[in-house]
C-alpha cells in the first residue's frame, strides 16, 4: 500500500524522531532535510525510519506536510527558511513554465494527481492538494500569528500548535502513549492524519493553540522551576532531606510531580529558556498581566516568567556537559554546587 501522505518533520530531535516512529508505523512516509546537522541527529533521522533529503527545496517538491518541531528560538527563523525556499521553487517553476519544461522534475501536472488519486480509490490519501505548514513550536500566540503571516498569500495552509506531554511511545501491547496536539487556525488536518497524532482542534482563531500550550507549560514547567531554587536552597543549607520528608508529609503528590520533574529537567533547561520568554509574552499580550501591582511601571505578572527563565538559563550555565537526567538528590547536587562556584563560594555556602 502506498503511503498516505509524506511529511518532512524539521527537526528530528528526541520528539520529532518519536512522532515520524508513529507517522511511518500508521503508513505514513517522513522526510528531512538535515545536510547541516550533526552526526548524532543523522544517525537518529536515519534511525527513525526517515528519508533524507539533500536540500530544503526537495524537500518541498515531495512534502504534503511540514511539521515545523524546533527550539522556541529557531521558529521564526526555520519558518523564513523554508519561505524563501517556496518562493525560490515556485519561481523556478515559473521559468521551467516558460520554457515549456512544464511541471517536471518532482512537481506533478494536475492530471497526473488526479489520475494517481483515481487509482488509490479516490479516498485512500485523504490529504487536500497543497502544502501544509503545522508550526508546533512553544511559542507566544503572537509570534505564532507572526509566522502565519509569513506565508500569507503563498498558497499554503499555516496551522497554529503545540505538543502537551512527552514524546510517543510503542508499548508492549502494540498500542502508542502519545502526547496531545493542540491545533487552531481556519484548516483542520484530515481525519486520519489527526487521529494518528491525537490532535484537537481547539478554535478557528490562529493563537489559540499555541496560547492553551504555553498556558500549560507556565504551570508545569513554572512548577518546576520554583522547585529548583527551592530544593537546591535547602541542599545549600542542608535540610533537602528534611524539606522531602515534609513534602512527602503535607503535600506528596506534589512532592512526586516536583522530584520527577526535577530529575529530568537537565537535558531540556536550554529550550525552556526561550520558551519562558514566550509565555511572559503570551501573559503580557494575551492576559493582560502588564504593569500590574503597585508599581505600575513594571511588567506585571509576566515579567515571572522572564524570572523563570532566568533559573533555566543558570541552570544550563552551571551544569554545562553535565545536563543530563538524574535522580533528584544528583540534578540539585550538582545544580547547587554550580551555583555555589558561580558566586564565587563553596557549594555548601550561602
Amino acid at each position: 500500500m502506498p503511503p498516505l501522505a509524506t511529511l518532512a518533520i524539521i527537526s528530528p530531535g528526541d520528539m520529532g524522531s518519536a512522532i515520524a516512529k508513529l507517522l511511518i508505523a500508521h503508513n505514513y512516509r517522513v522526510i528531512t532535510n538535515v545536510s547541516d546537522r550533526s552526526p548524532s541527529t543523522h544517525t537518529r533521522a536515519q534511525s527513525s525510519g526517515i528519508d533524507l533529503l539533500p536540500t530544503d527545496k526537495e524537500l518541498l517538491l515531495q512534502s504534503d506536510y511540514i511539521l515545523s518541531i524546533v527550539p522556541p528560538r529557531d521558529a521564526v527563523k526555520t519558518a523564513e527558511r523554508f519561505v524563501q525556499a517556496w518562493k525560490e521553487m515556485k519561481a523556478q517553476v515559473e521559468i521551467e513554465r516558460e520554457k515549456g519544461v512544464g511541471e517536471k522534475g518532482g512537481v506533478r501536472k494536475e492530471e497526473e494527481e488526479e489520475e494517481e488519486e483515481g487509482e488509490k480509490g479516490g479516498g485512500e490519501r485523504e490529504r487536500e492538494r497543497g502544502l501544509w505548514y503545522v508550526d508546533l513550536n512553544a511559542v507566544s500566540p503572537g509570534t505564532a500569528r507572526g509566522v502565519g503571516g509569513l506565508w500569507e498569500g503563498m498558497g499554503v495552509r499555516f496551522v497554529d500548535g503545540g505538543i502537551i506531554g512527552g514524546p510517543p511511545k510503542l508499548q508492549q501491547d502494540g498500542n502508542w502513549t502519545k502526547p496531545s496536539l493542540v491545533l487552531s487556525g481556519p484548516h483542520q488536518l484530515p481525519n486520519h492524519l489527526s487521529e494518528t497524532l491525537n490532535a484537537t482542534h481547539v478554535g478557528d482563531e490562529i493563537g489559540k493553540a499555541s496560547g492553551l500550550k504555553c498556558c500549560f507549560a507556565a504551570t508545569s514547567k513554572g512548577l518546576i522551576a520554583i522547585a529548583v531554587q527551592s530544593l537546591t536552597t535547602a541542599k545549600r543549607m542542608g535540610v533537602l532531606e528534611e524539606l522531602r520528608e515534609m513534602l512527602g508529609v503535607h503535600n506528596p503528590a506534589v512532592k512526586g510531580v516536583l522530584e520527577r520533574g526535577v530529575g529530568g529537567m537537565p537535558p531540556k533547561a536550554y529550550r525552556w529558556i526561550d520558551e519562558m520568554k514566550e509565555i511572559a509574552r503570551t501573559m503580557r499580550e494575551e492576559g493582560g498581566w502588564e504593569g500590574g501591582g503597585r508599581d505600575r511601571g513594571s511588567g506585571g505578572g509576566g515579567d515571572l516568567f522572564e524570572c523563570v527563565s532566568e533559573i533555566y538559563g543558570v541552570v544550563e550555565e552551571v551544569l554545562g556537559e553535565n545536563a543530563t537526567a538524574g535522580t533528584v538528590e544528583d540534578v540539585v547536587g550538582l545544580i547547587g554546587e554550580g551555583v555555589g562556584r558561580r558566586q564565587g563560594g563553596e557549594p555548601g555556602e550561602l
